[in-house]
């Protein structure tokens, strides 16, 4: 896949996942929320996770078979692993949204 897409949402969050088993980018956007997704090579979909005002993100952990989250409330937060059975880095980010008023 050779292509780039981009998206933006206006206090929310935004994430894109590929999904190999379709050859298709999905894409989750929410108001207030942060967003993250991870393509799932068991049930070969993207499995989701929001949380409000948080960043989230998650990894597929090949050793549990499950996939992993983390999230940081009111922060953004970024992820880098090596995936083993591709032979490549994976990266994924987050960003939380944060009122002060």
């Amino acid at each position: 896949m050779n292509i780039v897409e981009w998206k933006k949402k206006y206090n929310g969050g935004v994430h894109g996942v590929y999904n190999p088993s379709t050859g298709i980018i999905k894409w989750r956007k929410d108001m207030f929320y942060g967003n993250g997704g991870v393509y799932n090579p068991l049930k070969r979909e993207v499995e989701w996770k929001s949380c409000y005002k948080d960043g989230v993100v998650g990894y597929f952990d090949y050793e549990t078979q499950t996939i992993k989250w983390t999230q940081n409330e009111h922060y953004g937060i970024a992820l880098i692993s090596w995936d083993p059975y591709a032979k490549t880095y994976l990266t994924t980010s987050s960003c939380g949204w944060y009122d002060n008023d």
